[in-house]
C-alpha cells in the first residue's frame, strides 16, 4: 500500500500495474474512516444535522464529478483505481499540510467574543477544506491523466 508515496502512486497508476486485490487495503481504510465519523451525525438536532451534512454531501458529488473530468471524463482510463489510490495518498498528504492551518484557524475562531460566529466560521472553514481537497486532487488527477497521454503517444 502506498500510503505518502504519490510519486510511486502515480506511476503505478500510469503504468495500469495495480490489480483490484491491491485495491481492498484502500476500501478499507476509507470504510473505517467513514464508520468513525458517521456515529458523530446523529448527535445534533435534524436541522444542524442536515445544515452540516448538505454542503459536504453536495461538494462531495461535484467533487468525484470534478475528479472524474480530470481524468480524462470517459475517456479516463481506471477512474475508481485512482479515485481509491491517489484519493487515499493525496488525503493523508492534505490532511498533514493543512492541520496546522486549521489548528490555527479554530483557535483563533473560538475567543470568546466571536461566540456567535464560530459555528459559521467553522462551517466555511470546512467547506474550504473540502474544495481545497478536491482541487488538489484534482491536479494531481490531470497529471496522471498527462503521463498516460505521454504513455500512449510513445507506443507504437
Amino acid at each position: 500500500m502506498l500510503f505518502f508515496n504519490l510519486r510511486a502512486a502515480k506511476e503505478k497508476l500510469a503504468q495500469g500495474i495495480l490489480p483490484d486485490r491491491d485495491l481492498i487495503p484502500y476500501l478499507l481504510v476509507v470504510m473505517a474512516i467513514l464508520s468513525l465519523v458517521a456515529p458523530g451525525w446523529s448527535t445534533k438536532d435534524d436541522l444542524t444535522l442536515w445544515s452540516n451534512l448538505l454542503p459536504s454531501m453536495i461538494i462531495a458529488i461535484w467533487g468525484t464529478h470534478y475528479l472524474y473530468r480530470c481524468n480524462g471524463g470517459a475517456a479516463g482510463r481506471e477512474f475508481l483505481q485512482r479515485y481509491l489510490v491517489l484519493g487515499w495518498v493525496v488525503s493523508l498528504r492534505y490532511v498533514i499540510a493543512a492541520f496546522p492551518i486549521c489548528l490555527l484557524i479554530y483557535s483563533i475562531s473560538y475567543r470568546e467574543t466571536w461566540a456567535p460566529t464560530v459555528e459559521w466560521a467553522q462551517r466555511i472553514i470546512i467547506v474550504a477544506i473540502e474544495l481545497g481537497y478536491y482541487f488538489y486532487a484534482g491536479f494531481h488527477f490531470r497529471s496522471l491523466a498527462r503521463m498516460n497521454r505521454d504513455i500512449s503517444d510513445k507506443k507504437p
